[in-house]
């Protein structure tokens, strides 16, 4: 990784940091969140993966509005250190731990 590709890493890093920690109180069954860059095609590339603990909880959460507050949430402290996302909507994405046990074969984190 670059210099400057470590940079932005960080400040994307912390950015998110903040993001977690306002989504564990605000939304219902929230746990986590990572996000994935390729920076030979940054911003277009930087995707974001949200994880709640249950299936369930997803589902409330795409029922509601509360994906796109949690999208717009991660979107304004991504514009406050200059990281433009394209496309929110493709970019941000949602998941739940539940879904890892069945489907990714138990791997704790598989979008690391």
């Amino acid at each position: 990784m670059r210099k400057r590709d470590k940079k932005i890493d960080n400040a994307i890093r912390d950015a998110l940091i903040a993001v977690c920690n306002q989504a564990l109180v605000s939304f219902e069954g929230f746990q986590w969140l990572t996000h994935r860059v390729n920076y030979d095609n940054f911003p277009n590339s930087l995707n974001v993966i949200c994880v709640f603990s249950t299936d369930e909880h997803l589902a409330n959460l795409q029922q509601g509005d509360c994906g796109g507050e949690l999208r717009q949430l991660i979107k304004q402290h991504l514009t406050d250190i200059n990281v433009v996302m394209k496309d929110i909507n493709k970019q941000v994405t949602f998941d739940s731990e539940q879904a890892y046990a069945t489907t990714h074969h138990g791997k704790k984190n598989p979008h690391r």
